[in-house]
């Protein structure tokens, strides 16, 4: 409704769903755009965190501390960030010479039940000292499957989340996780988008991807 009142300069989308119609239909109807999150679309605008360097961080961590058998509970692979984190999950392996085994990927949806149910899959199928989750909801659940497995979280496995949401440094025990500046994101999402309206540029596609940061806490204190 509110754009066919054309009440609206610009649009900023949050949206990290693979052809994603909604984005197609703004296209189509030649709004200004832009896109919080990674998208294949040549001609948009986007502000993202840097998901891969994100996870590849979190396994550089957990080889660091003297994990050896990776494993890892992936995002929604129908998101962009779901898709990123794995690869930097991959990247981080193939960085410490270690082996990507399929076995020890389980692919999760972001949510807590999600987390708990890969979790519990990847236990009965295989070992691993350490895990990364691709979203602190999901890492919720994946430790309370470790400790129903009778397992200690970090002294059988470490396990590094990501995203810091507030809950992340109050859960016990306290989640180490890969922060992605939130604030930061939209601000410089709503800056651009209002830079390239006052420039008359706004089909001058820009790309923007802020760093990520490692925060250590209890769930990888090193207990070996």
């Amino acid at each position: 409704n509110i754009l066919n009142n054309r009440l609206i300069d610009g649009i900023i989308v949050v949206s990290n769903v693979i052809d994603d119609p909604l984005i197609a239909g703004l296209i189509a109807r030649k709004m200004p755009l832009l896109q919080i999150g990674r998208n294949n679309c040549p001609d948009i605008s986007s502000v993202d965190a840097d998901n891969i360097h994100g996870a590849t961080m979190a396994v550089r961590h957990l080889v660091n501390i003297g994990r050896k058998k990776l494993a890892t509970v992936t995002g929604d692979i129908n998101r962009f960030s779901g898709q990123d984190r794995l690869t930097g999950f991959k990247r981080g392996l193939q960085e410490k010479n270690l082996p990507i085994l399929e076995d020890r990927i389980a692919y999760g949806d972001f949510t807590e039940n999600g987390g708990y149910l890969q979790t519990k899959a990847l236990l009965k199928q295989t070992t691993f000292d350490g895990l990364f989750v691709a979203s602190d909801m999901m890492c919720f659940g994946a430790i309370r499957a470790i400790q129903d497995a009778g397992l200690r979280v970090p002294e059988d496995v470490a396990v590094v989340g990501f995203d810091d949401i507030p809950a992340a440094a109050r859960h016990q025990p306290a989640l180490t996780t890969v922060r992605q500046p939130i604030h930061q994101l939209g601000s410089i999402a709503a800056q651009t988008l209002i830079d390239q309206l006052e420039c008359n540029d706004t089909d001058t596609p820009r790309r923007i991807i802020l760093p990520t940061e490692l925060i250590l806490r209890e769930t990888t204190r090193n207990s070996h």
